[in-house]
């Protein structure tokens, strides 16, 4: 079993997050940090988690800490990201991000299916 590097602790309304966030709100986020930010800033950002998050194996975590400082930052790029890739979601505690593994259901492995 792989242990988990140490976590700091995650309050997301410290970060103008909830856990129930439209994608609206999130955009609303998006846009403040492309102000205090620069575009350029932002995008780069965000090119680089799109990619480590595409790039996780199914049934892996991605525990971004240690290669993200702006916490606030990921964590509103990685929720415009999950609202579109139903496969990944955070941990209870948001201090990473689970990958799924979904199964399509076809009638050999899911019977009730005609």
């Amino acid at each position: 079993m792989t242990v988990a590097p140490p976590q700091k602790k995650i309050c997301l309304s410290d970060h103008g997050l909830s856990p129930v966030m439209t994608k609206n709100e999130i955009e609303a986020v998006i846009v403040r940090f492309k102000e205090e930010l620069s575009e350029k800033t932002f995008y780069d950002t965000a090119v680089q988690i799109y990619h480590n998050l595409k790039c996780m194996a199914p049934e892996s975590s991605f525990f971004y800490q240690q290669f993200f400082s702006n916490t606030g930052l990921f964590l509103t790029i990685a929720f415009r990201f999950i609202a579109d890739n139903g496969e990944y979601e955070f941990a209870n505690d948001y201090t990473y991000i689970k990958r799924k593994e979904w199964v399509i259901q076809t009638p050999n492995n899911y019977p009730n299916i005609k």
